[in-house]
């Protein structure tokens, strides 16, 4: 047994299929029923579906995770507060999560389209 650690968010299917039994989330708080329904796929080596909800995903997560993770959080808080969803609350930002600019809140609000309905 051995420890696999995986910086890239919620495309974990390619880590579970090396051996990994799960992983984080960051952006389960605005989409959990995609993550879940990853983490179960994976579970049950179901990977073209974990891989299919993935790509829903992917663009949200190249966001996140460009220029050195910039947004890795942000753009979290961001889609909270793009999504409408009442049931979450994203807060007022701070020095550490800045809201990002408006050309990112923008890309953000295109790349969440496919999966609040994951909500």
């Amino acid at each position: 047994d051995g420890i696999v650690i995986w910086g890239v968010g919620d495309r974990s299917t390619k880590s579970a299929q090396l051996g990994s039994r799960g992983h984080t989330s960051g952006t389960a708080i605005l989409c959990p029923r995609a993550c879940d329904e990853i983490n179960n796929a994976q579970r049950i080596k179901d990977y073209d579906t974990a891989y299919e909800i993935e790509e829903k995903i992917s663009a949200f997560e190249e966001i996140r995770f460009e220029n050195g993770r910039v947004y890795n959080y942000s753009a979290v808080i961001e889609a909270m507060r793009l999504s409408g969803f009442d049931d979450i609350d994203p807060g007022e930002g701070g020095p550490f999560n800045p809201f990002p600019p408006a050309d990112v809140s923008k890309r953000i609000a295109i790349a969440i389209e496919p999966i609040l309905d994951y909500h």
